[in-house]
């Protein structure tokens, strides 16, 4: 059934500062998780829109807000330092030197410039086992991939290329990324609007595998259950999305289809090892979005609509 969640704007004026005092959370004893995310409307190419970040209730999407910050709402991906406990994310509006914030957990924003012209990043991700964080840089028009490490030094950042021209995608396809965080092995997609490829990388060899390949099926919203060492993502052709899940070595284990329609956008996903849920999130029209939780199964738990897109689902603890 579905139900309207209500969502909350807190009013805080953002400030570039240089540095934020991010603080530790506490530890608990029971396994359970703490959401991140943010929450907006839809904003058109190059222009932003005020974004809600804080805390999310799991079963509802509800959002208990920390701070605004200004961000166009398109498909990015948020990333969580277990090292400087805080939350990292992209202003993807195709702006001049894409800026990157840094959201501490009091509130506290710092923005730093990027060195690329008319730079775009898809999937940011932390990785735990290192203690770095990851990206996809897309230049030339959008349409050349690299996988980097994201370096930050003063009030700019900067990226090592790791892996260089990945693919070429279309403009208007998405990266989509995850990290086995007990090995530290990255795994992600390249692909166009009809198909993909879904690959591996571990950065303590410099090792890239592609694990498997469609040219009929988009692959996204990649999230990796770290006790099952199984990793979930969405198929999705011109009819239906399938929810599924993969081995480490890339073959299918297990798939359901889900009542997905095409036109849906994907902006957000996690794996919650806790509970043994995958959590998955988009866009219905500019100001409505979705959020479905699913059991490790693929069976829908809740399937509901909410004012506002979720976007950078990631865990805290």
């Amino acid at each position: 059934m579905l139900r309207m969640v209500k969502s909350f704007c807190c009013l805080l004026f953002i400030v570039s500062i240089i540095a934020v005092a991010c603080q530790k959370q506490p530890e608990t004893s029971n396994c359970k998780h703490t959401y991140l995310g943010y929450r907006g409307v839809y904003g058109k190419s190059g222009s932003t829109q005020s974004c809600v970040f804080g805390t999310v209730e799991k079963n509802t999407a509800f959002v208990t807000p920390i701070c605004n910050f200004e961000n166009r709402v398109s498909t990015n991906h948020g990333a969580y330092s277990t090292k400087e406990f805080c939350y990292y994310v992209f202003r993807n509006d195709g702006a001049f030197y894409t800026p990157l914030y840094k959201l501490a957990l009091d509130g506290a924003v710092t923005t730093y410039k990027g060195s690329v012209a008319f730079g775009r990043y898809d999937g940011l991700l932390y990785n735990r086992f290192d203690d770095k964080l990851y990206v996809f840089e897309r230049i030339s028009g959008g349409i050349k991939v690299s996988l980097s490490e994201l370096l930050i030094s003063g009030s700019e950042y900067t990226v090592n290329k790791l892996v260089t021209d990945l693919g070429i995608i279309t403009s208007a396809s998405i990266v989509s990324s995850t990290v086995n965080n007990k090995t530290g092995e990255i795994f992600f997609q390249i692909g166009t609007d009809t198909s993909s490829s879904l690959y591996s990388y571990l950065p303590s060899h410099a090792k890239l595998e592609k694990l498997y390949s469609s040219n009929s099926h988009r692959l996204f919203g990649l999230a990796y259950d770290v006790k099952g060492d199984l990793l979930y993502g969405l198929r999705q052709d011109k009819k239906q999305t399938h929810l599924t899940v993969f081995s480490q070595s890339g073959t299918i284990v297990a798939a359901d289809t889900i009542p997905l329609m095409p036109d849906l956008s994907f902006c957000s996903a996690v794996f919650d090892d806790c509970s043994g849920e995958y959590i998955l999130a988009g866009k219905v029209s500019d100001s409505v979005g979705y959020y479905i939780r699913f059991n490790k199964e693929a069976k829908i738990i809740t399937q509901d609509t909410i004012n506002g897109i979720m976007q950078g689902l990631t865990i805290l603890n």
